[in-house]
Order: structure tokens, then sequence, then C-alpha cells
């Protein structure tokens, strides 16, 4: 067996990559980051990911569509008063307060016109 032979059989089998599989967008939780950035009163991505305290390059992935990582979505809890990880994840606004979920419909309401 020549070396070449021997190191490949060390190594651990990797299937092939699917050919054109991509992981879908999720445009409803990129939409819902959008409107709290609005409703935060950031109006570039850039800043309300600095007020996170999380990288600009990993928000910028969630208002595109990526899905949004714990850690972001605990900032976003963390962070913001009243805000629940189920908004955050889910869109679901039964465990927000009742001002802060019409204000997030209103802004989502717009951005769909």
């Amino acid at each position: 067996m020549t070396t070449d032979a021997m190191t490949r059989a060390r190594q651990p089998y990797r299937p092939p990559p699917m050919a054109g599989f991509t992981k879908p967008k999720d445009m409803a939780s990129a939409e819902r980051m959008r409107a709290l950035r609005a409703y935060m009163g950031y109006d570039e991505a850039k800043k309300f990911a600095k007020f996170l305290g999380v990288s600009e390059g990993s928000y910028n992935h969630v208002e595109n569509g990526k899905p949004i990582s714990k850690a972001i979505a605990f900032r976003i809890a963390y962070k913001i008063p009243g805000m629940s990880t189920d908004w955050v994840f889910f869109g679901k606004n039964d465990k927000l307060p009742h001002d802060i979920a019409i204000e997030l419909e209103k802004i989502m309401a717009r951005a769909k016109r």
C-alpha cells in the first residue's frame, strides 16, 4: 500500500455533498427580526447587532433568512424587556406585553405592503 492510500484509509468516511441542496430560508423569522429592529429604533442591522452584543455577520445572517441561533435569541430576550424567546423563534406573541405585541404587528403589517 502506498503512503497516499494509507493516509486515505485512516481518514473517516465523508459522504459527498448533496448536489443542489440548500437549507430553506426562514423568512418569517427574518421579518420578525427586522420588525423588532425597527421597533427598537435601529435603522441599521449593524447598530442593532452592536446593541445586542452579537457579531454583525451573525445577526445579518438572521435578517437574511438563516435560522436564529439560541445565543442570539437569548441575547434578544435578555436585552429587550418583555421579549420572549417564543416570539423570537416561533412568532407567538401571547407572552409579550400587549403594547409590544400590538406595535410589532403594526410594523410587520406595514412591511408587507
